[in-house]
């Protein structure tokens, strides 16, 4: 296979050491802080605080320090159940807080006075999900709202253009313009997955589904169906620490991760053209109302392989398209074909003229002219060219794309305080290209019939593991390490004689007009 890696790699390692105090989320987990008081609003020190991830049965645990506070950075998002003691104090419990990413959540609890085995279950207030730690505007998707919000391409970065701020794709030809986010150019747009730097570098905010012609705004270098994620967030103004490379929008994504609950699912996309009507331009040529089945399926699992402790999630997504599309070429008349050229004079009349009574060797056209173009079909669109030496030659291509997709995630939790979670996303697509076409039959076809020149198989590749631990309550470790590939394999037809007697590809120059 001929091809071209168009962006090479990237890895990137980021360690961060910090005070806990100090610690702000990340680009793909969240936060939860709090104060713990007593009845009296006097702070409470070293009292003992668990944060259990209520899918997974994980139980992290701090203590407060001298100003009565406590912090669990890095929490993937989830559902949690959060649990303050002290010897002398009832047990406070709140259940259900539902950690997203990039966000931060205050939960302050007051300890009453009691026995350590009573359990004071709290309510936490709306508060609790006010974004106090900083100004970052966005919204999160999530959950069944994620899969059933409408993306024509079934992916998660499509969502980025139905956000408050953002310019929608809809309409717009010139990808710089759509998916601008508060008056930013759109290639100002970043993107983060599990933690590491997604953003399209080699074919800057077109991106993977660019050559599927299903664009609908700005999309990272991997794929990203809807299925394989958990969590989707856009920050739209005003991004914390955590970004900080680019003007645009922010965007954060989680990919899906296994419980101690089994859980997956299947799916199939189905779209055709039964009931489409023909476009003008082919019912005024008489040509055929091409084909157009898109078919979109995949299945996804999840589960524990040690409960507790290890988890896994894969997700497979494949699509076949068959589809064909317009395409054009100029072509010689049959007059041309015979060496004759034809002129409208001042009047409108037209004149003919053979190429041999000019020329002062009497040969005329050139043999090898005249047998290229006697491959060539006649002309059926006589809007292109100038209606008189050339026409147009108009019909359907196959522009087929097929795709397949697959993620693979493991999260191992060494102990309630250190985890390690990974994801590996292998991509590759491939689309007829039309860019260069063959209506003569020289590839296999016959002449008349178009047949696309090659391919652009698109393979993209990324990985990324994050190490977070706790030292102590007061220190907190997170390792970052990202991978990412996208190479663009193009097929291409080699030049090759068409005419015998010849000995390279021919290529006869033609003006290109239109009749007034």
């Amino acid at each position: 296979m001929r091809g071209v890696d168009m962006k090479g790699f990237r890895v990137c390692a980021l360690s961060l050491l910090a005070c806990a105090l100090a610690l702000a989320q990340t680009s793909t987990t969240g936060k939860v802080i709090g104060t713990i008081s007593d009845p009296s609003g006097a702070v409470i020190v070293n009292a003992n605080i668990t944060l259990v991830d209520t899918r997974t049965n994980v139980t992290v645990a701090t203590i407060s320090n001298e100003a009565g506070q406590y912090t669990f950075a890095s929490v993937l998002p989830g559902l949690y159940r959060l649990s303050a003691s002290m010897a002398g104090f009832r047990q406070a419990v709140v259940q259900n807080i539902n950690v997203e990413v990039a966000k931060s959540f205050v939960i302050d609890l007051k300890l009453e006075v009691g026995a350590t085995a009573e359990t004071v279950e709290v309510v936490a207030s709306g508060v609790a999900e006010l974004q106090t730690q900083d100004s970052t505007v966005g919204a999160v998707i999530k959950g069944d709202p994620l899969l059933r919000m409408p993306a024509i391409n079934r992916s998660a970065s499509a969502l980025l253009t139905l956000q408050p701020m953002v310019t929608p794709s809809r309409g717009v030809t010139d990808p710089n313009l759509a998916g601008q986010v508060a008056g930013m150019r759109s290639d100002q747009n970043t993107f983060s997955l599990d933690g590491a730097d997604a953003t399209d570098l080699t074919s800057g905010t077109g991106g993977y589904f660019l050559a599927a012609i299903d664009w609908s705004g700005p999309t990272p270098l991997i794929p990203v169906p809807l299925e394989s994620v958990e969590e989707f967030r856009v920050s739209t103004t005003n991004p914390n620490a955590t970004f900080g490379r680019s003007a645009g929008g922010q965007v954060s994504m989680v990919t899906k991760r296994g419980t101690n609950l089994l859980h997956g699912s299947a799916y199939w996309y189905h779209q055709n053209d039964n009931l489409n009507a023909n476009t003008w331009t082919f019912n005024r040529l008489g040509i055929r109302r091409p084909e157009v089945k898109d078919n979109r399926f995949g299945t996804s699992l999840g589960g524990p392989l040690v409960k507790d402790k290890l988890f896994v999630f894969g997700h497979y997504e494949g699509r076949r398209f068959p589809r064909a599309v317009n395409a054009v070429r100029t072509v010689p008349s049959a007059e041309l074909k015979q060496g004759i050229l034809r002129f409208a004079d001042a009047n409108g009349a037209v004149n003919s003229y053979n190429v041999r009574n000019f020329d002062p060797r009497n040969r005329g056209l050139s043999p090898v002219i005249s047998s290229l173009w006697n491959r060539m079909p006649l002309g059926n669109d006589p809007t292109i060219g100038d209606g008189l030496n050339t026409l147009g030659f108009r019909g359907p291509v196959d522009n087929s794309v097929r795709m397949d997709f697959g993620v693979a995630r493991m999260d191992y939790h060494f102990t309630g305080n250190w985890r390690l979670n990974s994801t590996y996303r292998y991509s590759t697509q491939s689309v007829n290209d039309i860019g260069q076409v063959d209506i003569a039959g020289l590839t296999g076809g016959a002449s008349g019939q178009i047949r696309p020149g090659g391919q652009t198989p698109v393979e993209p590749r990324f990985f990324s593991t994050q190490l977070s631990g706790m030292i102590r309550p007061t220190l907190i470790n997170e390792l970052n390490v990202g991978f990412s590939r996208n190479f663009w394999a193009y097929r291409r037809i080699n030049p090759f004689p068409q005419v015998p007697g010849t000995s390279a590809a021919l290529m006869v120059g033609q003006g290109r007009t239109t009749r007034k």
